[in-house]
């Protein structure tokens, strides 16, 4: 008569669950999570030594194929699908137990969010730069997309990837924001984000780069002339004033000059002044001649 062996089953049973934790989103990481697993009477969690764990992930309850990690990533395919992960549990001289957790909402596209504000910075100055930081986002590697704007209206020609705006005399007595949109592949873009406008913008110098220069022989009823020299804008109304000995030759306002005999033995230079509508006006003067030849 063969003798009944007696063995031990426990079961992996009191409070148990899995659920899927993190937000159904295509390239959002969703984990499992187990509840509290029982051997015998005492308890016994997934992770203790001689429990085996196995995953499996489904979509609208169909296996996911390699899907059988603790975490899974959803894809573009599993949009508008729903996500159910099943958690087996095994331990030598217990019965296999499984859950399945509850379905998810249906995969999306998840919109990417800011997580730190974009900050303007720069001289607020006519003619200066102001340049736009990346901000900080939730999703790692997106494109910005900037529109620059005055007094909370688009400025016209500065929109796209300009991190950078130049500031022009229809800037003068504004102020400047930047609207920023964040794009990636496989995700939503983010809602616009205004930055905070910057203080009012106040006429910026007019900057020379490098100064006029006098050509010609310095001898009297020989013609001298000058360029203008080089400025850091464009559209500059230029005017001359010639001088001799330090002293404005009366009349001598244009890009040429003849000395005459009463500037023999005096050195001549030539004053550049520059100006154009919002920006200060400049100056500068031309190195001396040698002294005037009869």
């Amino acid at each position: 008569m063969l003798k009944a062996i007696s063995v031990q089953s426990e079961v992996l049973s009191q409070f148990p669950y899995v659920r899927v934790t993190g937000s159904p989103a295509v390239g959002h990481v969703l984990r499992a999570v187990l509840g509290n697993w029982v051997a015998g009477n005492w308890v016994d969690g997934p992770w203790a030594a001689g429990t085996t764990m196995t995953y499996q992930w489904a979509l609208n309850g169909v296996p996911i194929p390699g899907a059988t990690r603790a975490s899974y990533v959803p894809v573009t395919s599993d949009l508008n699908k729903r996500l159910t992960v099943k958690a087996m549990g095994t331990k030598p001289g217990s019965l296999f137990q499984f859950y399945v957790s509850d379905s998810t909402s249906r995969v999306y596209i998840a919109y990417i969010k800011p997580t730190a504000p974009v900050v303007i910075s720069g001289a607020l100055t006519t003619g200066s730069w102001l340049t736009a930081s990346q901000g900080a986002w939730d999703v790692p590697g997106v494109t910005l997309f900037r529109r620059w704007m005055r007094n909370g209206i688009d400025i016209a020609g500065w929109d796209g990837g300009q991190d950078e705006y130049r500031l022009t005399a229809e800037d003068l007595g504004a102020r400047i924001s930047v609207r920023t949109v964040a794009g990636k592949y496989k995700y939503r873009n983010s809602v616009p984000v205004v930055s905070a406008e910057t203080g009012v913008i106040t006429k910026g110098p007019i900057l020379s780069s490098k100064a006029p220069a006098i050509t010609g022989t310095a001898k009297v009823g020989w013609v001298l002339s000058t360029t203008a020299g080089i400025w850091n804008l464009p559209g500059l109304t230029v005017k001359y004033q010639w001088y001799a000995g330090g002293v404005a030759v009366p009349g001598a306002t244009s890009k040429t000059y003849t000395p005459a005999v009463a500037q023999t033995g005096k050195t001549l230079k030539v004053k550049v002044n520059v100006s154009r509508s919002g920006y200060l006006p400049a100056s500068v003067y031309s190195a001396g001649t040698a002294a005037v030849a009869r």
